[in-house]
């Protein structure tokens, strides 16, 4: 039996709701913080839902911030070959019209975009990332922003 959510568009997140991430996360951000000297369970627990480049304003000093912030873009984008799509994903969007869903995620944009190829799906004609906001989620800039940009 169908479900019927009567609405003029649809925002979704990516990680854990388009894309089955979860291990994925685990095993990128446990080597990155291994590069650190960081305990990775303390850091694995901080990076779900938050983006990246305040996860390592967290835990690296200015002074090795953008290198460290290259090394979890580099490490994950290199994993994201591993994401499978949530089952029933790619029904479910086919089932929208293009123009009518967005994602909204608080990775960046070459993260989510390789994350969803992997997964076979779609890329949406809005995609708003982490990299695209001043305020990351759970702040509702990036909501707000795909809102907007789908009319």
């Amino acid at each position: 039996m169908a479900t019927l959510l009567p609405c003029t568009a649809v925002l979704f997140d990516c990680d854990g709701v388009l894309v089955d991430s979860e291990a994925v996360i685990h095993r990128s951000w446990t080597r990155w913080a291994q590069q650190f000297q960081l305990d990775p369970a303390v850091v694995v627990a901080t990076v779900h839902g938050r983006r990246s480049q305040d996860t390592v304003a967290h835990y690296v000093a200015a002074a090795g911030y953008a290198e460290a912030l290259a090394l979890i873009d580099a490490i994950e984008i290199d994993d994201a070959a591993a994401v499978a799509a949530i089952p029933g994903t790619v029904d479910l969007l086919a089932s929208i019209p293009a123009d009518r869903w967005a994602v909204v995620t608080s990775g960046s944009r070459p993260l989510a975009s390789a994350r969803m190829a992997a997964a076979g799906i779609p890329l949406p004609q809005v995609l708003v990332s982490g990299q695209d906001v001043r305020q990351g989620k759970p702040h509702p800039e990036g909501y707000v922003a795909a809102a907007r940009l789908l009319g």
